[in-house]
């Protein structure tokens, strides 16, 4: 199950308010275009629920990074530090999907 933490932040009228936050980490390889189109389909179902969640999208790129992740194919879709997704180009409903199963 993943884990959900509540940070606090100020909105854009400066009032205070928590906020759940779910992170996903999008790990690619350079020159990879399936890579770059599945994290361009992971920012936008994250955009999609901005009124409902506060999502963060990572980028990793880093080799190092990725190696602590142990997985063998990208690009790589990390919801909340677990895996979701491995070696496949999402679509917009998939990359949704895995969003909605991670509010749940």
């Amino acid at each position: 199950m993943g884990k959900k933490a509540v940070y606090l932040y100020l909105d854009c009228n400066m009032n205070l308010d928590f906020k759940t936050i779910m992170t996903i980490k999008v790990l690619l390889e350079p020159n990879c275009s399936t890579c770059k189109a599945t994290l361009t389909t992971i920012q936008q179902a994250a955009k999609n629920y901005a009124g409902q969640e506060k999502i963060i999208v990572e980028e990793i790129n880093d080799v190092q990074k990725i190696l602590e992740y142990n997985v063998w194919a990208m690009p790589a879709v990390i919801v909340n530090e677990e895996i979701k997704s491995m070696g496949k180009r999402l679509t917009l409903k998939q990359a949704e999907e895995i969003i909605r199963s991670a509010l749940k």
